[in-house]
């Protein structure tokens, strides 16, 4: 599946926005003046859409070449469930089979509240911002219909990892 979009062109999503009102992404190749490709996604990331999602994503990965980078921008992203974060952590193993640099340049406070409640802002290479709920200690995200959750307390700012840094989009 990897490699698919590169011999059909165009932006990957195009499909996934149309199954999925509630959600959308956008998939921007690289520039030629080197700046990296990108992909910004924008309200839901859930057992409805992770499917559909990972699939256009393993198309917008295999168009690009080992050594380049891409940015995912989830500062859009109202919410993430258990099954849109295994959904993250294997865009992340994809990325890095392909010897392509995946970096995290923005989060939403729900996606950030959530990877903190798993323990995985580390695994992300994310430190809480400091108007963040996980910062804080508290922050609300809204689901599918409404769904409301709280986020946990907060902790020790962990260093970005190795494998995805954040940083402006």
């Amino acid at each position: 599946m990897i490699g698919e979009a590169s011999s059909k062109g165009g932006d990957p999503f195009i499909e996934y926005g149309r199954k999925h009102p509630g959600a959308s992404a956008s998939f921007n190749a690289p520039g030629r003046g080197g700046e990296p490709a990108s992909m910004r996604i924008s309200g839901l990331i859930d057992s409805d859409t992770a499917e559909d999602f990972l699939e256009a994503s393993l198309k917008a990965l295999g168009t690009l070449s080992r050594g380049e980078s891409i940015n995912l921008d989830l500062k859009d992203v109202r919410f993430v469930s258990s099954t849109g974060v295994g959904t993250l952590t294997k865009l992340l193993a994809a990325a890095e089979s392909l010897g392509v640099s995946l970096r995290i340049c923005a989060v939403s406070p729900a996606c950030e509240d959530v990877f903190s409640i798993l323990g995985l802002l580390d695994y992300f290479g994310i430190e809480p911002s400091a108007g963040s709920g996980a910062a804080q200690g508290g922050g609300r995200y809204e689901g599918r219909d409404g769904e409301a959750g709280a986020s946990p307390s907060g902790g020790a700012c962990p260093s970005p990892s190795r494998r995805v840094a954040r940083g402006p989009c």
